[in-house]
């Protein structure tokens, strides 16, 4: 019989996703889905260039935009945190 504990191992977490990861893809997949219903109601020759692009380039330039967001969010921490540690420099 084995007594000790070491040689129970459990398994590594399962990854589980975090409420704004959820939220972030539900809102890709609305602006996309709301697109593409615009483009289903439209008339075939009322069908902009710019109206195609927007539904191709929403979801992207939301990512963009949010991911710059987040960096400029984490420089200001990184910055932050290096004037409370040396408040010489």
């Amino acid at each position: 019989m084995i007594e000790s504990s070491d040689a129970i191992e459990t398994p590594p977490p399962k990854r589980q996703f975090t409420i704004r990861a959820v939220l972030f893809a539900t809102m890709l997949v609305a602006i996309a889905a709301a697109g593409f219903s615009g483009l289903i109601r439209a008339d075939d020759d009322d069908l902009p260039i710019a109206f195609v692009l927007f539904v191709v380039a929403a979801p992207l330039a939301l990512v963009l935009i949010l991911s710059l967001a987040r960096t400029i969010e984490r420089f200001t921490a990184m910055r932050r945190r290096q004037r409370e540690t040396n408040p010489d420099a």
